[in-house]
């Protein structure tokens, strides 16, 4: 594999690892306005769904 390859995969690694950290935030957020009644069921099931499609990501590449 090619130099520029390795740093490529190594960047988008980084990236899904951001995202993972700024999805848990998110939810967190989330459940406290769900808890609070501010949201609906809808929106929150969303969101839940969006922050396992990335961890589900970040098992798949194994981060």
């Amino acid at each position: 594999m090619e130099a520029i390859e390795v740093q490529w995969m190594a960047a988008c690694v980084a990236d899904l690892v951001k995202a993972e950290r700024a999805a848990e935030r998110l939810e967190a957020q989330v459940r406290a306005l769900a808890a609070a009644g501010a949201l609906p069921a809808c929106v929150v099931a969303l969101v839940q769904r969006v922050v396992d499609e990335i961890g589900g990501a970040c098992i798949r590449v194994g981060v």
